[in-house]
């Protein structure tokens, strides 16, 4: 696909959107609740990917979709998020376009080892430490909205910590 100008600028906005969901997503109330807003900010951030040629994003963005309703359905179960940890590995080299592509694929495999904390204060640290790799690779994609929210992601995630450790 020829990626112009117009649609990197399309792309950014569409995953501007969703990216704002994903980073407003650490601070909602509870694990129930931070899955769910963040499944919903992953179809949009597909979609962007899909605009910018970068296939296997796209690809790993539908695979937090995958974990985050697997963490939903089965909390205890871990099985199913080692499948769909496999499957995003299986997705990127299938959508192989270069060295790039592995720092989507270390951040997603973070990211699903986040998806196996026991505790909500367990998985915003993972998921947030998650986001370096994915700000990274959204600067080799020309993602921009990707570069910021992976910013505001791990601050937003750093805040909820911090409201959780003065609760308790």
């Amino acid at each position: 696909m020829q990626v112009t100008t117009d649609t990197i600028v399309l792309a950014n906005i569409i995953g501007f959107l969703g990216y704002l969901v994903f980073a407003l997503s650490p601070l909602a109330r509870d694990r129930s609740r931070y899955l769910w807003s963040h499944a919903a900010a992953m179809v949009p951030i597909a979609a962007h990917y899909v605009l910018l040629d970068a296939l296997s994003g796209a690809l790993l963005s539908l695979s937090y979709l995958a974990a985050d309703a697997v963490a939903l359905r089965w909390p205890e179960r871990k099985a199913p998020l080692v499948l769909v940890g496999a499957g995003a590995t299986i997705a990127t080299a299938l959508a192989w376009s270069g060295p790039d592509d592995l720092l989507g694929l270390g951040g997603t495999l973070i990211f699903m080892a986040s998806r196996f904390a026991q505790t909500h204060l367990t998985t915003l640290l993972v998921a947030g430490a998650s986001t370096v790799l994915w700000g990274l690779y959204g600067w080799t994609q020309g993602s921009i909205s990707q570069v910021i929210f992976s910013a505001a992601y791990a601050l937003f995630c750093l805040v909820r910590m911090a409201m959780i450790l003065r609760t308790r």
